[in-house]
């Protein structure tokens, strides 16, 4: 009867909870029937934007931890002293509901017993068993909590819109991933121009094969983010991460790759030359590995002179654009049939433009559909600063990301998120830390509840989508935001440098931001150099820092003390800055084109040297 009591006149939230407390997840996971957590699993689509078909068990665990976190950054944690006060700790609610790795899979009465430990004075097994009703009820308030309030923080993120249909693509992928498993392994690819959805196709397609236990996503070029993916997949094969370095890592890996246990699908995102896929399986490997990729790669020996199964990603057919904009849209306008066909064929079955489309008629103070084609119509190609970097831009993806961003204009931390993310790296996926600390050197420290409600502003909107480790804007409308943020990129990049010039914390390299400011540290000798190869010692220094492979931003000071930054982009025929002036990239010129690039050979050299002498590792 006492255990009937706990669940009786509960609404299917708590029910669910109730469930989710008192079960190990590993039971939750084997369960045959499984238990149905139709609650559980809308709050998670909710969160995670996406449709409740593809939340799986972690899916709903992720976004219970991401509750209880937004929840103890949000106020002062304070130890609870009583059984009331412990019933408002973020601390016992996540070792009863089994939030930790400790308590994950560890019976009812442990969980409790560890929930007891988290508070001073101690708490019994005992005293935390009389109120797990109210555990319920509090996790359940923090779920629901509107977000204005500080001390109730919310995790629902932007409208989930449901897939575009790629079911021809799908279909493609499922067939050869069954062809290349029959053959022990192999590789496969998808390429095609950016923004046709490659790397949310291969998400998809990774989502069908099996849970995130069974596959590994590996984000290429994104520093910070790549040596994550890489620890998270050593770690899903039983490999003890935690002592190595990041360079061990990768080797560790690659004789991991070889021959996995646990993982049955790869997926290497974003390659850009044969060497990427190289330099992490230089063995091969002995399960499916999808590649994407904006050009085909070209295969050597490597492939035994036999190309792997490709398929170009062109546009979404028209019908399916369609169908898809009508159901979208059908609570917001009555679409005509013309302007459908209109926006239709304005999109061009460009599914980045699909999606931020819907996206802008949804949002406040939009035009309508047929101001929106006559406003596309009307318009030559946007004004465009970088006309290298933005020409495979649709005519109407700019004009439809320059609606969103002007209603984020005004806000100053959703500008700052922006910024910080399109100016620091030119793929626009950038570790939610660093993206925090510059934005907050622009904008000033937001609290978490601040900073949340502009991150979910931009979600909403489709500008920016969240992890729980990266915030990311879609590599074209990066590009666009680029544009229309250019007189903004030089106080970035100095929000930047003051970000990464703050001492490392002694000990510490697991961010990239800690990472940069060892790395800010060890350029400190080639500062004298550099100033003499300049001309210029004023301070601080001269300092040239690379941002990713291809872009640089070099840092000096003036006669009047005034810090200004220089961004140079290396390009296939020539090396290019961007002109104060002009806000247009120019060929590097006078004689400065040798000297630019001498110093910037010696920049990487000195890091890699320096990270073998503090690890003791060399590649």
């Amino acid at each position: 009867m006492e255990r009937q009591a706990e669940t009786d006149d509960l609404s299917s939230l708590e029910a669910e909870l109730h469930t989710w407390r008192k079960t190990p997840f590993d039971r939750l996971l084997t369960r045959r029937p499984p238990f149905q957590l139709t609650a559980l699993t809308e709050v998670a689509a909710q969160a995670r934007g996406v449709g409740r078909e593809q939340i799986r068990l972690q899916d709903i665990r992720a976004t219970l931890v991401a509750v209880v976190a937004a929840v103890e950054q949000a106020r002062p944690a304070a130890p609870a002293r009583a059984p009331a006060g412990a019933i408002c700790s973020p601390g016992i609610i996540r070792e009863v509901f089994g939030l930790t790795n400790a308590s994950e899979n560890a019976s009812t009465q442990a969980r409790e017993e560890l929930a007891g430990r988290t508070v001073t004075p101690e708490l019994s097994w005992h005293t935390i068993r009389k109120h797990r009703k109210a555990y319920v009820d509090q996790l359940a308030f923090w779920i629901r909590s509107p977000q204005s309030t500080p001390e109730r923080p919310t995790i629902t993120g932007s409208t989930p819109l449901r897939s575009i249909p790629r079911s021809t693509d799908l279909a493609w992928l499922h067939t050869t991933y069954r062809n290349l498993m029959a053959d022990n392994g192999g590789l496969f690819l998808l390429w095609g121009l950016d923004g046709m959805g490659k790397s949310t196709l291969a998400r998809r397609f990774a989502n069908q094969v099996g849970t995130p236990e069974v596959t590994g996503f590996i984000r290429l070029g994104r520093r910070g983010l790549y040596e994550r993916d890489i620890r998270q997949v050593l770690s899903r094969e039983g490999v003890d991460d935690s002592p190595l370095s990041d360079e061990q890592c990768i080797a560790r890996f690659r004789a991991v790759a070889a021959r996995f246990n646990a993982i049955r699908l790869l997926v290497l995102d974003d390659v850009r030359t044969e060497e990427n896929i190289h330099m992490l399986l230089p063995h091969g490997s002995n399960i499916p590995v999808l590649i994407t990729a904006s050009t085909r790669p070209t295969f050597g020996n490597e492939c035994d002179s036999t190309p792997p199964p490709a398929r170009l990603i062109t546009g979404v057919p028209d019908e399916d654009v369609r169908t898809w904009l009508r159901d979208q849209l059908k609570d917001v306008t009555a679409l005509t049939e013309e302007t459908l066909d209109g926006l239709t064929s304005v999109l061009g079955g460009h599914a980045e433009a699909i999606h931020l489309v819907v996206r802008y008629l949804k949002s406040d103070n939009a035009m309508s559909p047929e101001d929106l084609l006559e406003d596309i119509s009307r318009r030559t190609q946007h004004a465009l600063h970088d006309l290298a970097e933005l020409g495979e831009v649709p005519r109407s993806l700019s004009v439809i990301v320059e609606g969103l961003y002007e209603a984020v204009r005004d806000d100053p931390m959703a500008s700052a998120i922006l910024a910080s993310i399109v100016w620091t790296h030119s793929g626009g996926e950038r570790p939610r830390d660093l993206v925090v600390e510059i934005a907050g050197h622009l904008a000033g420290r937001p609290s978490p509840i601040e900073l949340q409600a502009a991150v979910h502003r931009l979600e909403r909107l489709g500008l920016v989508t969240q992890t729980e480790t990266s915030l990311a804007v879609p590599r074209l409308t990066a590009r666009i935001l680029r544009d229309l943020l250019i007189g903004d990129q030089e106080r970035v990049l100095l929000a930047y440098e003051r970000a990464i010039a703050e001492p490392p914390v002694v000990g510490s390299r697991s961010t990239l931001l800690e990472i940069l400011r060892h790395e800010y540290q060890f350029l400190a000798p080639l500062r004298p150099g550099l100033a003499q190869a300049l001309s210029n010692a004023h301070t601080p220094l001269p300092v040239l820092l690379p941002l990713d492979d291809t872009m640089w931003a070099l840092f000096m000071t003036d006669g009047a003390d005034n810090r200004r930054v220089t961004l140079y982009r290396a390009t296939k025929r020539s090396l290019l800055y961007l002109d104060h002036e002009s806000f247009r990239w120019q060929p590097l010129a006078g004689g400065c084109e040798d000297e630019i690039l001498e110093l910037l050979s010696q920049v990487y050299p000195t890091i890699s040297t320096c990270w073998a002498q503090v690890t003791g590792y060399r590649a």
